[in-house]
């Protein structure tokens, strides 16, 4: 009874980085942010679970951050190749 708890809480912990994850493009870190909550649910309980999910889900807003931050600089300063009267 006691694993069959722990794999529940270990996945409503694990669906935070996992839908925060899919929504945000961020698929593969949140899987397995999910993996990772679950085995930690079935180690320690909801304990562990709760801590491995924010991180994962902290993980994940933090590369999509990161990503974006990229994006934004290649848009603001584009490239543009000159042309033969301005050289």
């Amino acid at each position: 009874m006691y694993l069959i708890s722990a794999l529940i809480i270990g996945m409503v912990c694990g669906a935070v980085p996992a839908i925060i994850g899919t929504l945000k493009e961020e698929m593969e870190l949140g899987m397995l942010g999910f993996i990772a909550s679950t085995v930690s649910a079935i180690i320690y309980d909801v304990y562990l679970a709760g801590p491995v999910a924010a991180v994962f889900a902290f993980f994940v807003l933090k590369q999509v951050y990161a990503k974006s931050a990229k994006r934004v600089l290649a848009e603001v300063i584009p490239f543009t190749p000159r042309s033969e009267s301005e050289i």
